[in-house]
């Protein structure tokens, strides 16, 4: 799913399917002039709003060390791996419950509220105008 500008240039996009009965974020990026002012923060909202829709309990990702407080701010936490370890020492398991999270505050659907803006749309699986 990728969001863009008013005029249909690609601000960033995000990546993520469900896999063994949770939704899994696999990447997300955002051209580096508009970082900072909340485009992850949406197409993170993106995913969870699938989520809803979708019924999925768990979205999980491995992140980067130096990105775990945005994905923290945003609602992850860090998930310890089955075994004991994450996939390579780099990355850093995460998990949200959407479902849960949406449920016990309503604060997933109200975030949401905020991707409602006349100057930027999500494309892919999902357009909002």
């Amino acid at each position: 799913t990728a969001l863009v500008d008013a005029a249909e240039h690609l601000i960033g996009f995000v990546v993520y399917g469900v896999l063994h009965g949770a939704m899994s974020l696999r990447y997300i990026a955002i051209i580096p002039e508009e970082r900072g002012k909340g485009h992850g923060r949406r197409l993170v909202q993106h995913v969870c709003q699938c989520c809803l829709e979708q019924k999925v309990e768990k979205l999980t990702l491995f992140s980067k060390r130096e990105l775990v407080s945005f994905y923290k701010a945003v609602g992850f936490t860090e998930a310890p791996e089955e075994d004991g370890d994450s996939e390579d020492d780099l990355q850093v398991p995460l998990v949200m419950c959407p479902l849960q999270l949406g449920a016990a505050t309503g604060a997933v659907p109200k975030l949401l509220e905020e991707l409602d803006s006349p100057s930027k749309a999500l494309v892919g699986g999902y357009r909002q105008a």
